[in-house]
């Protein structure tokens, strides 16, 4: 069974992006609205800070969903982070050139990473255009 992971990562902080641009708000009035610190309300919307309970029944006042909305969206954001995070120490193993599918020679950039005057970095083989 293949397990879907999403490319992009959409947390808490994500969605109240969205319901400041519907209700016209701020950081500001979203610090004052939630009774924030201004600090706390970029911290929320950067995913940094967790919304605890409080916070959930906070958001859930503010924007007319349940805190459990907020509670849950946290929770999975959270999990699929934690996953992520797994999983990519195990690709960090191997050499960032070499997950870019690139050669360099032991100590110096070899022809396929040019040499500063050869021009952008190419990929190994042929290159499929989309």
């Amino acid at each position: 069974m293949t397990h879907y992971t999403p490319f992009v990562l959409l947390g808490p902080g994500d969605s109240i992006a969205e319901e400041l641009q519907f209700y016209g708000w701020n950081r500001r009035t979203l610090a004052a609205e939630l009774g924030l610190s201004y600090g706390e309300a970029v911290h929320l919307l950067h995913n940094r800070l967790p919304v605890t309970r409080a916070l959930a029944t906070r958001l859930g006042n503010a924007f007319g969903q349940s805190p459990k909305f907020w509670l849950n969206l946290d929770a999975q954001y959270r999990a699929r982070l934690a996953t992520r995070s797994t999983a990519e120490e195990g690709t960090n193993k191997q050499p960032q050139a070499q997950r870019a599918g690139l050669t360099v020679a032991q100590g110096k950039r070899s022809a396929a990473l040019g040499n500063g005057n050869t021009g952008p970095i190419r990929p190994e083989g042929p290159v499929h255009r989309i």
